[in-house]
């Protein structure tokens, strides 16, 4: 692993932490993303490249905004799918996307069955549990953010490979 790979996971690990806690994604993390992939693209992208990568980037922020203002997701996640698209560029946009969402139906899945299990009381009584996490409560919303960086990470290996430049 690079270097520059292990920055990507831990910024998308840490994204998928905050939005499981809080369900919020600091844009401090969307940022430095964005920075780490303008570091690496002056550094080891060809030429050419920046074309592609940006224009993704942009029409997919410009497609998340989109969705955003429909109330389809929460606007850090729409900004860390963009952020997430300038790294993966036209070549492998689709397969991103396909891994966010194959990652969005398992985290959903996996969390609707916990949440269900959990309303009944008998359960909560003999796990102790007065109150539950907000994660864990029904009727709340699904953290996306945990299938953005699920999906990224497993992507991330039909990303252009100058991006892992060690």
């Amino acid at each position: 692993m690079s270097l520059v790979w292990t920055l990507f996971a831990v910024l998308m690990l840490g994204a998928a932490a905050t939005d499981l806690v809080s369900y919020r994604i600091p844009n401090l993390i969307v940022v430095m993303l964005a920075i780490l992939f303008g570091v690496v693209l002056v550094l080891h992208g060809p030429s050419e490249a920046w074309q592609g990568h940006l224009l993704t980037g942009v029409l997919s922020l410009i497609v998340m905004i989109v969705i955003y203002s429909f109330g389809g997701m929460g606007a850090g996640d729409a900004k860390l799918i963009a952020a997430t698209v300038l790294w993966c560029g036209v070549g492998a946009v689709m397969l991103l996307l396909f891994w966010i969402a194959v990652s969005g139906l398992v985290v959903a899945a996996l969390l609707v069955s916990v949440r269900v299990a959990l309303d009944i009381p008998q359960v909560q009584r003999g796990f102790g549990l007065t109150t539950l996490p907000r994660v864990l409560r029904r009727h709340e919303g699904i953290p996306y953010g945990i299938a953005i960086a699920s999906g990224a990470l497993i992507a991330s290996s039909s990303f252009p490979n100058w991006l892992w430049a060690r």
